[in-house]
């Protein structure tokens, strides 16, 4: 069977709207650096210690993630190399289980986890990530508004939502701007962590530190179930890895970006944590990481008092926003490359005209993320949530790369990993989805929430995809919304023909993008 990518670059190139090419080396290791450092480094650090038990563990968890982050890197990289779709797992996880001969068991498989890895990042995983982070930018700016006093929830999430709001409008309007913001606030990123971690440095010269690496591995927690929610917090500091596989149909050079980008940018991001983290160890005591809600900030005004509660906010406000503006892209591009297939609303793939970007994708993300911001309740549950799906979605994907290997051994590959990479990504990323679910009790409720989303999935593909039912209300309800979308937003449908009175009929929930 020829890959679904091939198909679907006939049918775009055919038309005049489509992805712009804009994305250089340096723009390729900003979006990993922009997707991976946001309000993570910035709020888990306490979960970590919390659930680790002690400093030294904590630091080889964080060490960890980041051969865990280079090792998936790598992994993508030779799968963006193969399948050059700017829709990344979802695009992997269909390749990769629908099998050469077609088989209706294969073709339904392929299909279903790439419909359930959307379903679950378009309207769950990715804005619920952005809400975190942008959440994480609100708590940081209005601290420093109130002076160092916990700010009213309801200031915190406005100022949430202004910056989703401005991000939401900087993807719509351009993805070279979009581009060059993250570009910026990447650099600003690595700024702002140095800066935290010459607060460390600036407290062991001084000789005014606190006894952390006396006993750093006192109170160490023996229960398993624990030290893998204490992973939770360190993987999902790490995520945004992944995002290398977004960019590459708007990437010039794929081939070398790509593996630069994951070489590049991790590890500059995993010395950066080491850094942090042994910054906050030298300067706040456990009792005092424990309790922090923002431990930049709590850093900063133990060591630089009231200057402190200025200089930290507005680093980890340009990080944060860095990080979801990266964010709304790479979740915008699932959605659009979802629809692009025939396995979402057709509204998800419109082009705008003028600015190239997948407008209502991108609108649609910042909605959902305004939404869930406005509800949300504790942030390590929600973190916990999003990385156990996540675990899933990356052990799937993981399998997908060693099936390929064999199913399509003969298939060039610019860049190949090696072996034994794919198969202990798999492994730890299964360890870590299922074990929390047996060891830890207490939090079992949270984790199994997302589950039950993930499984709806599967009853709402058989029936609006792969059999495609729609009611006639339906049908005349979402043609219209359709055609108004497009007028409105003067944007278009680059793998409809809206000329053509079956495809723009066939436009009106999924088109009919999957094998039968």
């Amino acid at each position: 069977m020829e890959s679904s990518s091939d198909e679907d670059t006939e049918n775009t190139s055919s038309h005049p709207v489509s992805l712009k090419k804009e994305l250089t080396l340096f723009s390729t290791v900003s979006l990993v650096i922009g997707r991976i450092i946001g309000s993570g480094i910035f709020i888990t650090p306490s979960r970590v210690l919390l659930y680790s038990g002690s400093f030294g563990l904590a630091l080889i968890l964080w060490t960890a993630g980041g051969f865990l982050s280079i090792g998936g890197g790598l992994c993508y990289v030779e799968l963006g190399n193969m399948i050059r779709n700017s829709g990344a797992e979802y695009a992997y996880l269909k390749e990769a289980y629908t099998f050469k001969r077609k088989k209706p068991a294969s073709v339904v498989c392929g299909n279903l986890l790439s419909f359930l890895f959307s379903w679950t990042h378009v309207f769950f995983i990715m804005p619920s990530s952005n809400a975190v982070i942008v959440l994480a930018c609100g708590r940081y700016f209005m601290q420093a508004v109130a002076g160092g006093e916990t700010p009213p929830d309801v200031s915190v999430k406005l100022c949430a939502l202004a910056a989703i709001t401005f991000i939401t409008l900087i993807n719509v309007y351009s993805l070279r701007y979009t581009a060059i913001f993250v570009n910026i606030t990447a650099v600003a990123k690595v700024l702002a962590l140095l800066f935290v971690t010459s607060l460390g440095i600036r407290q062991l010269a001084k000789g005014d530190h606190n006894n952390n690496f006396t006993s750093s591995f006192e109170g160490t927690s023996t229960c398993v179930g624990e030290i893998v929610l204490a992973c939770y917090s360190v993987t999902f500091s790490y995520d945004g890895w992944n995002g290398i596989g977004y960019t590459v149909e708007e990437n010039k050079n794929s081939k070398r970006n790509l593996l630069l980008g994951v070489l590049i940018g991790v590890p500059c991001v995993t010395v950066c944590y080491l850094s942090v983290n042994i910054a906050y160890f030298a300067g706040l005591s456990k009792s005092e990481l424990l309790s922090s809600p923002a431990t930049a900030l709590t850093l900063a005004q133990s060591t630089l008092g009231d200057a402190g509660l200025v200089i930290i906010p507005l680093m980890v406000a340009i990080s944060t926003i860095g990080s979801a503006t990266a964010g709304v892209f790479s979740g915008s591009r699932i959605a659009f490359t979802t629809a692009r297939d025939g396995n979402l609303m057709n509204v998800f793939g419109l082009i705008h005209n003028k600015f190239q970007t997948p407008i209502v994708a991108v609108i649609i993300q910042g909605v959902i993320t305004a939404f869930l911001l406005m509800i949300a309740g504790s942030i390590g549950r929600l973190i916990d949530g999003l990385t156990i799906l996540g675990a899933i979605n990356s052990t799937l994907v993981f399998v997908g790369l060693l099936i390929m290997r064999i199913t399509r051994r003969e298939e060039h590959r610019p860049f190949k990993v090696w072996f034994v990479i794919p198969i202990l990504m798999a492994l730890t990323f299964a360890f870590l989805a299922v074990v929390p679910i047996f060891l830890v009790s207490n939090e079992r409720i949270y984790l199994l929430a997302p589950l039950m989303l993930l499984i709806s999935g599967i009853p709402i593909y058989f029936l609006l995809v792969w059999r495609r039912w729609r009611p006639k209300i339906l049908n005349k309800v979402t043609r219209k919304l359709d055609r108004v979308f497009i007028l409105l937003l003067d944007s278009s449908l680059p793998f409809v023909d809206m000329s053509n009175e079956t495809a723009s009929n066939e436009m009106v929930l999924f088109t009919a993008g999957h094998d039968q």
